[in-house]
Parts: C-alpha cells; structure tokens; sequence
C-alpha cells in the first residue's frame, strides 16, 4: 500500500516537471508568408497602377510596419 502510495506520488511529480516551459510559436511561418504577399501586393499596386518609381514605393513602404505584433 505504501508503495503504490508513493510511486503514484512520484509518477504525479514526475508529470509536472515535464511539463513544456516555453510555447512553440506554430502560425510565424503563416505570418511571414501573409506579410509577404501583402508587401508583394503593395510594391505592384506602386508600380504597375499607381506609375511610382522603385524609390517611390521604397519610400511609401517604410511607413508600414515592419513586423507586426502577435494577435492571439
């Protein structure tokens, strides 16, 4: 009795130390893919529709931010 006792307890504490301390960040590639597409949109909008020199959407493009924070 005691036994089982105590190997349940070990087993409990076991468990818990096993526990994963960080999160894995498992949607940044989704993230990165969406802020490329959204920049590749934006540098073709400047170019091909609006006229704008390369240095012109350059330009435009630094006012965006750069990476986005994390919605969660």
């Amino acid at each position: 009795m005691k036994i089982s006792v105590l190997f349940i307890g070990l087993m409990s504490a076991l468990t818990i130390e096993a526990q994963q301390a960080d999160e894995f960040d498992y949607f940044s590639t989704n993230r990165t893919m969406i802020r490329n597409d959204v920049q590749a949109v934006l540098m073709c909008n400047g170019l091909l529709t609006s006229g704008w020199t390369l240095e012109q959407c350059f330009r435009t493009e630094t006012r965006l931010p750069a990476k986005p924070g994390r919605t969660r």
